[in-house]
């Protein structure tokens, strides 16, 4: 059915939607309908209020639609909204070290319940929006629930060193899970960023300082995953490698588009030999990945991937 004269207006992040409904009664039903529409162009709703009412706080599910006049809906990209939870998780995290850091934390047992709760809220939301992604981070979760509750069982909790200890170490390694789950969310908003973007010459140079960014973030994970390999720490350095392998094909991504924009034969080529080489590497290094040869990679990372990043942004600056 086609929109009517009297019609609700629909404002989608504070502009005017022109829509049209099917077989939507409720508003429910519109809900639902608006929400698998948008999830198809990976966005999620994030605000929904009828005539100045907050659909997700009061029962409107029912009202007809032909009663409401105004429907103001907030939206977010998928991987965004992803990305600020976990920035909102890695907040609540260092707060919640800095409380056995300042010699309150024997006083903070029961509210650090509280805090779990929240920060399983938090970080399953970015769960399900990302299923596949690795689930230590539930049972990292998991084990400091069991803390906190066997400690707030003693009767003797507040002369306990060594839960002081444990509790700080637990929340660490989940600090830098949560930091590399990040990352990944971060990878994958570039590519939804860039795969929509035609990528000419001028949208290569107004994403520049993107990509900048995007690099000194692949740095740093190179520095970590050949730390953490050389340390032994061979679980942290294989999460690292989840969204370093996708970045390193988003890197490629970006080589083969520059390449086709390319001024001049000289850059042309040169961009084609950097593609070759950087795919040439992603094979080896998927290679090693699953032969489990973490030296090799580790060499890899921090030589030939190192050195196809740097030539590569020397000659996007150049562009």
């Amino acid at each position: 059915m086609k929109k009517g004269a009297n019609m609700f207006k629909l404002w989608v992040n504070d502009q005017v939607l022109d829509f049209e409904l099917e077989n939507e009664k409720t508003l429910s039903d519109f809900y639902i309908s608006l929400e698998a529409w948008l999830g198809k162009k990976a966005f999620l709703i994030t605000d929904f209020f009828a005539d100045g009412k907050n659909y997700f706080q009061e029962d409107l599910s029912k009202t007809p639609l032909e009663n409401v006049k105004e429907i103001r809906v907030g939206i977010q990209k998928v991987s965004e909204f992803c990305f600020d939870v976990l920035n909102d998780a890695k907040t609540h995290i260092s707060k919640l070290l800095k409380s056995s850091e300042d010699g309150n934390l024997y006083e903070k047992i029961k509210s650090l319940k509280e805090s779990m709760t929240h920060l399983k809220s938090i970080v399953s939301q970015a769960l399900v929006i990302y299923p596949n992604y690795d689930k230590s981070i539930r049972e990292d979760l998991r084990l400091l629930e069991i803390e906190i509750f066997n400690q707030e069982a003693k009767s003797n909790y507040k002369n306990d060193k060594s839960f002081v200890k444990k509790y700080t170490t637990l929340f660490s390694d989940l600090l830098v899970k949560i930091e590399i789950f990040s990352f990944y969310v971060y990878v994958q908003y570039l590519f939804e960023l860039f795969r929509e973007k035609e990528l000419n010459k001028d949208a290569l140079k107004m994403t520049l300082p993107l990509i900048e960014v995007f690099f000194e973030k692949m740095s740093a994970s190179q520095t970590e995953i050949a730390t953490c390999f050389q340390t032994g720490k061979d679980f942290i350095a294989n999460l690292y490698l989840i969204p370093f392998l996708d970045g390193v094909s988003l890197f490629s991504f970006l080589l083969e588009a520059f390449s086709k924009e390319a001024d001049f034969l000289d850059k042309k080529e040169k961009a084609n030999d950097l593609k070759a080489r950087v795919k040439n590497h992603l094979e080896e290094l998927s290679s090693y990945f699953h032969e489990k040869n973490y030296v090799g990679i580790s060499d890899l990372i921090e030589y030939e991937l190192k050195e196809d990043f740097e030539e590569t942004l020397a000659l996007m600056k150049e562009f």
